[in-house]
């Protein structure tokens, strides 16, 4: 897999360094060059993709020591199976990580009325989808505030960059919304309404990595 990851990789350079020296010679008007800079990006988000994807044993041959995959936290090709309904028991906790450059990963969630809910964090804690810190299933796990999920949650253990701080700018909490590249579509947390089934569609994922954590209720 990392021998086909890199033959890839080195198609995509190859085709970057063409575009690089066509940028430089001077005679391209501005919109040639807007043409060259766009495929130039894609074929990088591309590159990021394949090297994010391209998995052994537990690690990222293709991006270095300081990216390889928490131990702990298995890939999301190794906590589902496509089309295959699962049992899981309610925590807060990473359970799945999802390499840059995915696309189309479809979570639906039946609760059984203990008010589960999937949250999507990227590696650097910036909180992509899910409810937020004020909600009462955070406090029952004694996160009231970012300082709590960042001493309790954010650690190298769960999957996360030991910089990670939280960041809930952009969180999506119901709704479809592209956020630093990554396309999410999220039915929200319906328990209330007495709808125990919650739906999230990552349509696309720019970054290297996003976690989901989800939570039982305590009553």
């Amino acid at each position: 897999m990392a021998e086909g990851g890199l033959q890839e990789s080195a198609a995509i350079l190859q085709r970057m360094r063409q575009l690089a020296i066509q940028s430089q010679n001077g005679v391209n008007a501005v919109n040639d060059r807007a043409a060259l800079d766009k495929e130039f990006q894609q074929l990088k988000n591309a590159l990021n993709g394949i090297d994010y994807s391209t998995e052994a044993f537990n690690q990222l041959p293709l991006v270095g020591d300081t990216n390889l995959l928490s131990a702990n936290v298995p890939s999301i090709s190794n906590t589902f199976t496509n089309g295959m309904a699962q049992s899981m028991t309610s925590g807060l906790r990473s359970f799945a990580y999802i390499p840059a450059g995915s696309s189309n990963i479809l979570i639906d969630l039946h609760d059984n009325g203990a008010n589960d809910d999937v949250q999507v964090f990227t590696v650097e804690g910036e909180h992509l989808a899910g409810t937020p810190l004020s909600a009462f299933t955070w406090g029952a796990y004694g996160v009231v505030n970012s300082s709590a999920i960042e001493g309790t949650f954010f650690l190298p253990t769960n999957g996360y960059s030991p910089s990670a701080s939280y960041d809930d700018s952009d969180l999506l909490t119901v709704g479809s919304a592209t956020i630093d590249g990554n396309t999410i579509s999220f039915t929200g947390d319906q328990n209330a309404s007495g709808n125990l089934n919650g739906n999230l569609t990552i349509t696309s994922n720019a970054q290297p990595l996003i976690h989901f954590c989800y939570r039982h209720r305590l009553f």
